[in-house]
């Protein structure tokens, strides 16, 4: 026989890809960074985790403090972040201050301490008990960061440089008492000219009544920066000035604090600013960040971050900067700054910021649900949260108490449903919501509150398109209690102002100089005060009424509750058709809308009951035609059954013995009679569940049936309550 070699078989499994189990690492205040990262041994610092983490792991950080900057090493992937959030036992701190001790005495109730670290001037933060301190400064003030105390200069010159050289300047105020050279290389802040912005000059000279500095000026606004009579300022940048407490100076190395009670800081909890970030993820993207707190410290990423998830977060004193020399320019700052693409911050508190609060400089970034307050205390050029990249969204956030702007856009966004009131703080010209120079397309600015806007000056704005911006669309905001509520300065092309509410404002629209608005529409306003629509706009059925009632408690936020009692605007009296209408309107929808949904909830109990008592006779039937052949069946299965027990029964030779085994054997064999009955018994369980279906459907129906009857009676009460309303305020 001729025997062959087979051929080589083919493989039948194909290699198998790479797999790696997910981790989940664990830190801890008592862990060691030396441990493996479980729970029984977890790491000491959330950077050791943060060094091995891989897509789809977890970083879980127990209770405590943690003074660190968690930079990661690695990305993790669409669909398999890298998450880093707390265990679940107690807040977990991420904190940029670390503690400051060795304390002595230096004068008075002021005491000093080394500290080896300084982040340089206007950068540098000290804290007392967990209460940011004032950098020694002239005039004194208070610890409430977004309304201080300002000196004002009674009048001014200056000397103007060309190209880019410091200009200079003399302010004169009988205020200032001190001796000749006192404040000579002090830092003055001053918001010059029209008060458009803070900016920061050095001094060169001091004497009784007045000081000289020099500071730049940038050559597109330079005539606007002059400083003038009135203009506020205040001084820093000497130990000298600390003359008061609660304040701090710190140079070459050495602390010293004033602490608010006078007391030795040694055991006060005196903490410095030492690091910039809770966490650094420039180059790194797919990585989420949920539910820590975050102190003297923010977030960074940069162009290349991608994917980043920020979200409940509790973030305080997140930036710091006080050296501002260009009014426009300040330096890029921000509490949080996303500059990658589909970066997300959401559901967070964000509080205290000398710069932007949030900055979204990528594309395709989004702030949402966040409490933005306090932010810009420096009073520079800056916003609670600023958009400067391309398809940003800011939803449902809610921003106050801002030194300039609530929000602010140098590109197209999305700024939808936010809250903004109690903006503009310490400088003028600027507003709730803010462009410049902006082509709007494809972005909208539509179902925001604005309210309490008011600033001296050029004012304060609402809803503000400033120069050069086009193609905004504007639609269904409600503003009110503001020098001006919308406001366009030429040229503003081609913007579609509609459906706005502006009310309790001295202009309702307000523009300036030329106030050209070609091919603007405002369509379908409510305005009850002046309007100044320019040239080249179209005004079609804008509605002028004497007084308006604002939302009722557009806030909810407890501090806010806490800091400026009641949360509801004045209210004002008068006639008010045009809201009444609108009530009247929403009411006869809300009466439309539950009649339909009514119909629909009766077609769907009595569809759901048809479908099950249908599915129970169905039942029924099967069981009623199929009890014959089951029954035969049945009785040959229990006659062959007997059969086969009586010649088992054959092979015992008594019969007594027979008789046993046979009783034995067909002890658990049924009777035919038993049999029918349990299928009787069956199909009497069908009929009955014939009956439950038809009844449980008719008292379905006849619950919801009632329930709907409540609401239709509501809706026609409020119709008719609304209706008397509009006929008492119509004189009917």
């Amino acid at each position: 026989m001729d025997r062959r070699t087979p051929p080589a078989r083919t493989a039948l499994l194909e290699p198998l890809e790479d797999r790696r189990l997910l981790s989940v690492f664990f830190v801890s205040p008592s862990g060691s960074d030396d441990n493996a990262g479980t729970i029984g041994a977890p790491f000491q610092t959330i950077q050791q985790a943060a060094d091995v983490a891989e897509p789809g792991d977890t970083v879980v950080v127990h209770a405590g403090t943690y003074r660190e900057t968690v930079t990661p090493v690695n990305s993790g992937l669409p669909g398999e972040p890298i998450t880093y959030e707390p265990f679940g036992n107690g807040p977990v701190i991420i904190s940029g201050a670390d503690p400051v001790t060795g304390w002595s005495p230096e004068q008075g109730d002021v005491y000093e301490a080394q500290v080896g670290w300084d982040l340089g001037a206007g950068n540098n933060q000290v804290f007392f008990e967990g209460q940011p301190l004032n950098e020694a400064r002239w005039p004194a003030t208070g610890l409430d960061l977004s309304h201080p105390t300002f000196a004002h200069a009674q009048s001014a010159t200056a000397t103007v440089a060309d190209g880019a050289d410091a200009s200079s300047a003399t302010l004169f105020d009988t205020a200032l008492t001190q001796p000749a050279g006192f404040w000579d290389g002090a830092t003055l802040h001053i918001a010059p000219g029209p008060g458009w912005a803070i900016q920061t000059g050095t001094v060169t000279s001091s004497a009784p009544g007045q000081i000289t500095y020099s500071y730049t000026s940038d050559p597109n606004t330079r005539t606007y920066e002059i400083p003038t009579a009135g203009n506020e300022y205040y001084l820093t940048g000497t130990p000298a000035a600390l003359d008061t407490a609660g304040e701090w100076s710190l140079g070459n190395g050495t602390l010293s604090v004033w602490a608010p009670d006078g007391s030795n800081p040694q055991n006060d909890g005196i903490e410095v600013k030492h690091r910039l970030y809770a966490f650094d993820l420039d180059g790194l993207s797919d990585i989420t960040v949920r539910g820590f707190s975050f102190f003297a410290a923010g977030v960074t990423t940069d162009a290349n971050s991608n994917g980043i998830i920020l979200s409940d977060l509790d973030m305080q004193y997140v930036a710091q900067t006080g050296t501002i020399p260009d009014v426009w320019t300040a330096p890029e700052v921000a509490g949080v700054y996303l500059n990658g693409s589909g970066d997300v911050l959401r559901d967070s508190t964000i509080a205290y910021s000398a710069a932007d609060g949030v900055c979204l400089a990528g594309a395709g970034d989004t702030v949402q649900g966040c409490v933005i307050h306090d932010t810009d205390y420096s009073g520079a050029n800056y916003a609670a949260i600023a958009i400067y990249g391309t398809g940003n969204a800011a939803y449902d956030n809610v921003v106050y108490n801002c030194g300039r702007e609530g929000i602010r856009m140098n590109a197209a966004a999305t700024v939808i449903d936010n809250i903004v009131h109690d903006v503009m703080l310490q400088t003028t010209d600027g507003g709730a919501i803010y462009t410049y120079g902006t082509d709007g397309t494809g972005g909208e600015i539509a179902d925001n509150q604005v309210y309490n806007v008011n600033t001296t000056g050029y004012g304060g704005v609402g809803i503000y398109l400033d120069n050069n911006d086009s193609n905004w669309l504007v639609d269904n905001n409600t503003v009110w209690d503001c020098t001006i509520g919308i406001k366009l300065n030429p040229v503003n092309s081609n913007d579609q102002i509609e459906d706005n509410t502006v009310a309790d404002c001295t202009y309702s629209v307000g523009s300036s100089q030329s106030a050209a608005m070609p091919g603007t529409v405002f369509s379908e306003n409510v305005f009850t005060g002046a309007t100044d629509i320019g040239p080249g706009a179209m005004d079609v059925d804008d509605t002028s009424v004497g007084a308006f009632v604002p939302p009722a408690d557009p806030v909810v936020d407890p501090v806010l509750a806490a800091s400026h009692g009641s949360l509801t605007p004045p209210v004002n009296t008068g006639p008010v058709l045009a809201a009444d209408a609108i009530l009247v309107q929403d009411a006869q929808t809300q009466l439309a809308s539950d009649q339909a949904a009514q119909q629909q909830a009766m077609a769907d109990d009595a569809a759901s009951m048809n479908a099950a008592i249908s599915a129970a006779q169905s039942a029924l039937k099967y069981d009623i035609a199929a009890q014959p052949r089951e029954l035969a069946a049945e009785a040959a299965l229990i006659r062959r059954e007997h059969k086969a027990a009586v010649q088992a029964s054959r092979s015992r030779k008594s019969p007594a013995a027979r008789n046993r085994l046979l009783a034995e054997l067909t002890r658990s064999i049924p009777s035919i009679p038993e049999y029918k009955k349990a299928l009787l018994a069956e199909i009497a369980e069908d009929r009955a569940a014939v009956v439950s279906a038809q009844t449980g459907g008719q008292v379905k129906t006849n619950t919801d049936q009632a329930q709907w009857a409540e609401v239709i009676a509501a809706d026609n009460q409020t119709l008719a309550a609304d209706n008397a309303t509009l006929q008492n305020d119509a004189g009917g």
